[in-house]
């Protein structure tokens, strides 16, 4: 199977595919930053306001970059795009009957196992038995004055008990799967998450922050009181100044 991208009739080649950056533009980046990187402090509003120039003209540079980065992209996007599309139609049907068709074999083979599983608890109750009566045998043998009878018995129960070891490891070669192979994953679903927190399972779940439901809470706390900090149970809350400069002031 191949999914060959074509353009204009030719096979594209990402090796003969060059990207370059304007000489003007990358000497316009190059100033900008030397530019700014005589700022080493900012201390007063003469300070302030140079920096805030420099991180303007910074801004406004990253903004053309992300851009050209689009529009750059945007052709190779659209050809990736193409080719998951076509992927997923040539493979969609072909992936649903793969899956239809492992899960005929898995229903076929859980029922050999548990068949298996009968059978083993068969032979494990046949084994029992065969040893009960070895021992009872031989206990007669002792105290019976038919000593060949009793011998006889326990050859009988050993012959018996040897069969049932053989078929014991018959079913164990049959584990094996021909052309494949039998796993048995766990699968976990969550029931409720409190109790397992309760019963100090942390380490059985991945907790990580819902930054938009934390900032929820502390705006409705600020609400009612906005003079108090707000608190989370278990969260440490802080809070961090962070400028914003327009690419153009």
């Amino acid at each position: 199977m191949q999914l060959v991208p074509y353009i204009d009739g030719k096979t594209l080649a990402t090796n003969k595919i060059v990207v370059q950056v304007n000489p003007e533009d990358q000497d316009r980046a190059d100033e900008i930053v030397l530019q700014s990187s005589t700022i080493t402090v900012v201390k007063d509003e003469r300070t302030y306001s140079v920096a805030r120039e420099a991180a303007a003209k910074l801004k406004n540079m990253l903004n053309e970059i992300s851009a050209s980065e689009k529009a750059a992209k945007q052709p190779f996007t659209a050809v990736a795009n193409k080719i998951a599309g076509l992927a997923k139609d040539v493979g969609g049907s072909v992936k649903t009957e793969h899956e239809r068709i492992l899960k005929l074999c898995s229903v076929y083979v859980a029922k050999l196992e548990a068949e298996e599983a009968e059978r083993k608890a068969r032979l494990h109750k046949a084994q029992a038995e065969a040893e009960r009566k070895i021992i009872e045998a031989r206990k007669a043998a002792v105290v019976s004055l038919e000593a060949d009878k009793a011998q006889l018995a326990i050859a009988r129960a050993e012959v018996e008990r040897q069969q049932i070891k053989a078929e014991q490891q018959e079913i164990a070669q049959k584990t094996k799967l021909v052309g494949g192979r039998i796993t048995h994953p766990w699968r976990f679903e969550l029931v409720d998450p409190y109790v397992t927190l309760g019963q100090g399972g942390y380490r059985l779940l991945r907790i990580e922050v819902d930054v938009l439901a934390c900032q929820d809470n502390v705006r409705a706390q600020l609400e009612v009181n906005p003079d108090k900090e707000p608190v989370l149970p278990g969260i440490k809350v802080t809070r961090e100044t962070k400028v914003f400069i327009n690419p153009t002031i």
